[in-house]
């Protein structure tokens, strides 16, 4: 399950020939995974959640460019080895 909630800039370089759309943008991302066969011990849901910055650019009709940086609100755990599985 995800979400995700942009606000995007109006229209940048309206008057450039080659450059059919440039929006800057934020957004908040907020997400729940889940692992359909945990290890014993392993946990089996985690909630993510992130806000950044970006850029879209469109030129010459078919270029398009997306342009993304995010931080995490807060870091997911890292998983632990199960001790005394054979491998």
């Amino acid at each position: 399950m995800r979400a995700t909630l942009e606000l995007r800039s109006p229209r940048l370089a309206v008057s450039m020939k080659d450059i059919d759309q440039l929006f800057l943008l934020a957004f908040v991302d907020a997400g729940k995974v889940w692992i359909l066969d945990p290890l014993p011990g392993q946990t089996d849901r985690f909630d993510l959640s992130s806000a950044g910055v970006g850029l879209r650019l469109t030129a010459w009709k078919y270029w398009h460019v997306n342009a993304d940086f995010a931080l995490p609100f807060r870091m997911a755990p890292i998983p632990r080895p199960v001790t005394g599985a054979s491998t």
